[in-house]
């Protein structure tokens, strides 16, 4: 795994997931390696298998790991996807308290494009209320 990390560090996805895949024939029901895996695919732009990792996560009852909540980064994914309303779902399902502010900003920005306003506002008015100096979210 810790060789995996310093692949990926260097741009090296293909030898990471190899890394990671070895560790994951080694212990195959080790939510750390699906997760790490989960991970890679998102930084890669893998978001199908990304998606699938966090799903398996998911449907394991694992919530959150290093401090990732996994329902909240399988949204950011499906919204990398295009499936807009799946993300909004997923996103509704975590709780508007339980997200950091990147996936705020997020789920306003995905109100926006899916013509809810009102929800596109309320969402981005409480981000910039709870962190006044998260520039991104003015943008919107």
């Amino acid at each position: 795994m810790a060789e995996a990390d310093v692949y990926q560090t260097q741009g090296l996805y293909e030898v990471a997931e190899q890394k990671l895949l070895e560790a994951q024939k080694l212990v195959p029901d080790e939510p750390v390696v699906t997760f790490a895996l989960g991970e890679l695919y998102f930084a890669w732009g893998r978001d199908d298998q990304a998606a699938l990792a966090y799903s398996q996560l998911i449907n394991a009852g694992v919530d959150s790991l290093a401090h990732v909540n996994i329902k909240a980064r399988y949204a950011a994914t499906l919204a990398h996807m295009g499936q807009y309303e799946d993300a909004v779902a997923v996103y509704e399902d975590v709780g508007v308290a339980a997200l950091d502010p990147d996936s705020l900003l997020q789920l306003g920005s995905l109100y926006s494009q899916l013509d809810q306003p009102k929800d596109a506002i309320e969402t981005l008015t409480g981000l910039i209320e709870g962190d006044p100096s998260f520039a991104n979210a003015y943008l919107h």
